[in-house]
C-alpha cells in the first residue's frame, strides 16, 4: 500500500492540472478504467470531444488524488453522494467520519481540485472569455460590488469582475446550497490595499469563521477558494501542487502560504478577509 498523503488539520491542498497536456493513449485509458459506470455514461453525453476529454481527466483526477490521502481506497472503488443542491462528498460508507472534504473546478485547458479538513469551495475562470461583465454584475451582484466595477478603469474591469465572481462561486460551493445563496446576499469588498473583506446582508454568517484567497493562475486564470473554520479566526496554510494524475506531482512545499509562518512565503492579510496572493506560475 502507497504511503498516505499528509492533510494536516489546518491544510488546504489545492492541485492544479492542465487537461490539455495529457494526451497519451495509454494514460487516458487507465483514466478510463477507474470511472464508475454513471461516469462513463454522463462523459458520453458531451457532444464535443474537449468536453469529454476535460471531463475524463477531471473524474481521474478526484479518484487519484483522494486515494492518495486514503491509500486503502483504490481510484476505482470512490463512490459519492450528492445533497439536495447536488454538491458532492464521499459517500459516508468511505468516510464516516467525514474527516476529508473535497471541491473542483475547470475551465478551458484547466482543472483545479482543493482538499482540505473542512468545507471547501473553489472556482477557476478563464481571463480570456470576456463577455458582458457589467450585464451579470447588475444581474447578481450587489450595489457595492457593482460601484466597485464601475471605477475599474475599462481595462481593469474584466479581470475585477471575475475577481468578484470567482470567490463569489467559491462562496457558495463551500457552502454546498448553489443558488440558494442569492449572490447579492454577501458583498466582497476589495480594496486598494490588503484590508480586503465579506460583509454579509443580512448578518446571518460571521465572517470571522471564513477565509478567502483570490489569485491569478498562469498568466489567463482567476482563480478563488473559500474555506469554513469551525474555530474562528484561526488562519489556513494554503498549498499548491501541478498534478498530472498516475504520473507526476511537484513538490508541494514549493509553494505555500500562511499567516503565521514568517520562515515561508507570507502575505500582509488578516483574518476575516480576502487575500490576494502572488500570481502562481509553473515551470
Amino acid at each position: 500500500m502507497e504511503r498516505e498523503w499528509p492533510l494536516p488539520p489546518d491544510d488546504i491542498q489545492l492541485w492544479v492540472c492542465r487537461d490539455e497536456c495529457i494526451v497519451a493513449v495509454d494514460l487516458l485509458a487507465e483514466y478510463s478504467a477507474v470511472l464508475s459506470d454513471s461516469e462513463r455514461q454522463r462523459m458520453a453525453q458531451f457532444h464535443f470531444a474537449r468536453h469529454r476529454h476535460q471531463y475524463l481527466v477531471t473524474r481521474a483526477l478526484v479518484r487519484h488524488v483522494l486515494s492518495m490521502y486514503r491509500p486503502d481506497v483504490a481510484a476505482h472503488q470512490w463512490r459519492f453522494a450528492y445533497n439536495d443542491h447536488g454538491k458532492p462528498r464521499i459517500d459516508p460508507l468511505l468516510d464516516p467520519s467525514q474527516s476529508l472534504h473535497f471541491n473542483v473546478s475547470h475551465t478551458d485547458g484547466l482543472i483545479v481540485m482543493a482538499v482540505s479538513r473542512q468545507a471547501i469551495g473553489i472556482d477557476v475562470e478563464d481571463l480570456l472569455r470576456g463577455g458582458d461583465a457589467v450585464s451579470v454584475a447588475d444581474t447578481f451582484f450587489a450595489p457595492a460590488e457593482r460601484q466597485d466595477l464601475q471605477q475599474c478603469r475599462a481595462r481593469q474591469r474584466t479581470q475585477r469582475f471575475f475577481e468578484l465572481w470567482t470567490l463569489k462561486e467559491a462562496y457558495i460551493k463551500a457552502r454546498g446550497e448553489g443558488l440558494a445563496v442569492p449572490l447579492d446576499s454577501f458583498v466582497f469588498l476589495l480594496g486598494q490595499c490588503t484590508e480586503h473583506s465579506i460583509q454579509f446582508i443580512p448578518p446571518t454568517n460571521d465572517p470571522r469563521h471564513w477565509q478567502f484567497w483570490s489569485t491569478r493562475l498562469l498568466g489567463r486564470y482567476c482563480l478563488a477558494i473559500a474555506a469554513y473554520r469551525e474555530t474562528a479566526g484561526v488562519g489556513f496554510c494554503l498549498r499548491v501542487q501541478e498534478i498530472i494524475p498516475r504520473v507526476r506531482s511537484f513538490d508541494m512545499s514549493c509553494l505555500c502560504w500562511r499567516q503565521d509562518a514568517p520562515d515561508i512565503r507570507t502575505l500582509p492579510w488578516k483574518l476575516p478577509g480576502v487575500a490576494t496572493m502572488p500570481e502562481i506560475v509553473f515551470a
